[in-house]
């Protein structure tokens, strides 16, 4: 989770559009949110979904503890809208399906319709962003690592050491953060094809090979006009990859080796169909990419 300054905006702004960041763990997300708060025209895309930020909303917002979750999220939209009147938010399918759920549980006449419906009826405008990572190979190395270690961000200071607890390869924790990537993204597919919203589909790669032109295209999708603030060089979110990460992933490749030959010898059975599925690019060199 990107942590967040629940203290950060005093003063409250009538939104006149709203940013999603709609996205899975370790996927590029808290860079391109920076990104996105420097510009100092597009928001400031923090976690305020996630059930920490609602809880501290409801406090700072002095509601009593059995304050609705419709009450909440219109504090969420108050507190947290920039004075460029844009409220941004980035958000883990997790999170928006929990938001949605308890919704309709405390509006029945929600029920007749689709999330998107409902999102709109909560956030004025909604901009959709997809992000997605190419390598999910490297998004689940990278989510297993940090579910382990607790080391969710690099602000660019002293890292920890990278042998650190739970260093050693673990193949089953890699196959389920991929298992949970991947399902993530398909919902997320459905949730977005469902609604009659335009979506800006992202890329992490594209977007640390592309900085400048990435926040242009954002800008032009929200229809936001005037200078932008660019200067990658304050993003304060480094990539995460080492030495460690490598090596996990070369003993995935050659892990997924070992099983295709054996179900090939008949020694185990055969996995599902899907299961090396291209998409995933468990064989494929990772690709380089200078932040």
């Amino acid at each position: 989770m990107k942590r967040t300054n629940p203290e950060k905006h005093g003063h409250p702004v009538t939104p006149k559009t709203s940013l999603f960041i709609c996205t899975t763990p370790r996927s590029g997300s808290s860079f391109l949110s920076e990104a996105v708060e420097l510009t100092k025209v597009m928001g400031n895309p923090g976690e305020w979904l996630h059930p920490i930020s609602l809880r501290d909303t409801r406090r700072l917002m002095g509601y009593e503890p059995e304050a609705s979750l419709d009450r909440i999220l219109k504090g969420t939209v108050e507190k947290y809208t920039t004075p460029d009147g844009v409220f941004a938010v980035k958000v883990m399918w997790s999170q928006l399906e929990d938001v949605l759920t308890e919704l309709r549980a405390q509006d029945p006449g929600l029920n007749g319709l689709n999330d998107i419906e409902i999102l709109t009826r909560y956030f004025p405008d909604p901009h959709l962003i997809y992000l997605t990572r190419k390598d999910m190979v490297a998004q689940a190395i990278s989510l297993g690592r940090a579910s382990l270690s607790d080391h969710w961000l690099d602000y660019g200071q002293e890292k920890k050491s990278s042998e650190s607890p739970s260093t050693d390869f673990n193949y089953v924790l890699v196959n389920q953060s991929l298992t949970s990537l991947r399902e993530d993204n398909r919902k997320w597919r459905r949730f977005l094809d469902a609604g009659n919203r335009p979506v800006l589909e992202l890329e992490y790669e594209k977007i640390v090979r592309d900085y400048q032109g990435t926040l242009e295209k954002i800008a032009d999708f929200m229809n936001t006009h005037g200078g932008l603030s660019i200067d990658p060089t304050r993003n304060r979110y480094q990539k995460m990859r080492d030495t460690t990460s490598s090596r996990w992933r070369q003993a995935y490749a050659e892990t997924l080796t070992r099983i295709e030959q054996a179900e090939k010898e008949g020694i185990i059975a055969p996995n599902p169909p899907d299961a090396f599925d291209a998409e995933i690019g468990v064989l494929e060199q990772p690709e380089t990419v200078q932040p």
